[in-house]
């Protein structure tokens, strides 16, 4: 008998162990799946008898293993069927999102075909114009990173891009989930195949101007840029943006956003992998990283630097001037 001792008091302490963290890593696992369930079922009445099964298999047989096993096998057999679904263009999209734009550049003119140009009074109240626009990329002269906080301590946020064409205007692209009419955008569902990927080029009137409308804040943050680099970053992009009209693709929360899409571009262009860190992966503090890698065409601190550049006040004040772009670009004082 004193044999055996040392032998099982290391397997009574690993079963301890396992008995700790195995219940709370179990529950953790069925919650998230259950969660996922509530929007793929739109409701909680399947989430809720899924759960009262697991809970009743588990007390009855009163055993870690078959709780642990079925909130897995729950988990991943969520995530194989959401695998197999494919993404479609032919849904009834809301009508912000219904355009697919056609980039086609020919010698240094880039045509677009689809700008939207809506003009907005409220986030459903708006007068639909989509228009087919031509810019010169050789006067191409300035990007800016469009950052629109979504609070969580700034931890996410929406991020779009404004390239400056001089007296060709300012061309803006937003990167969004393409919704289906009264769906509504979240990050559970952005993980599940919910929402296919649109690239939308817009007038920076429109796309600035319906946020500001909403009382959202945002900045702009003027980039370093050298002007063969904005050049071919900006047809790269047009690139992709046309291989989802033949090829449609998933929006991902964390792999396919707003920011992971043009970082992609980024890291082609520049040689180094910025889309796998901590400042990309929480797209709120995309523009710290462009700050302190000195990508950011200023000499004022980070916070001095938001609140300088903050433009959606301006926005508003100026949203029916006929030279927006410019002036809400005006500098003010700190």
């Amino acid at each position: 008998m004193t044999d055996e001792k040392p032998a099982s008091a290391p397997r009574s302490v690993a079963r301890l162990l396992l008995h700790t963290i195995g219940w709370p890593i179990a529950t953790f696992i069925l919650l998230f799946s259950l969660l996922c369930l509530s929007v793929l079922f739109s409701g909680w009445l399947v989430p809720i008898l899924i759960a009262l099964l697991i809970i009743g298999i588990t007390v009855w047989r009163r055993r870690l293993r078959w709780y642990a096993g079925l909130s897995c096998a729950l988990f991943f057999m969520i995530f194989f069927v959401v695998s197999l679904r494919t993404p479609q263009q032919d849904r009834n999209w809301e009508e912000p999102l219904t355009v697919l734009p056609r980039c086609t550049i020919d010698g240094a003119i880039l045509t677009i075909e689809g700008v939207r140009n809506f003009e907005w009074r409220s986030r459903d109240d708006y007068d639909a114009r989509w228009e087919t626009r031509s810019y010169d990329i050789d006067k191409l002269r300035s990007i800016d990173m469009i950052v629109q906080p979504f609070g969580w301590g700034d931890l996410t946020a929406h991020t779009m891009l404004t390239f400056d064409f001089g007296d060709d205007g300012h061309l803006l692209l937003t990167i969004e989930a393409r919704r289906i009419d009264g769906q509504a955008w979240g990050p559970v569902a952005g993980i599940l195949n919910e929402f296919e990927l649109i690239y939308i080029f817009a007038d920076e009137r429109d796309a600035l101007g319906v946020r500001a409308i909403q009382g959202h804040e945002f900045y702009a943050l003027p980039t370093v840029t050298d002007p063969l680099w904005r050049k071919a970053f900006l047809l790269s992009l047009c690139a992709t943006s046309n291989s989802i009209l033949n090829r449609p693709r998933f929006y991902h929360t964390l792999r396919d956003n707003c920011t992971t899409e043009w970082l992609r571009a980024v890291d082609k262009l520049s040689g180094r992998i910025w889309g796998v860190q901590i400042d990309t992966i929480l797209n709120g503090r995309v523009g710290r990283l462009l700050h302190r890698t000195g990508a950011v065409d200023t000499d004022l601190s980070y916070e001095d630097a938001r609140r300088h550049f903050r433009l959606d006040q301006r926005v508003l004040r100026h949203l029916h001037d006929p030279d927006f772009s410019n002036l809400i670009r005006q500098s003010t004082p700190l």
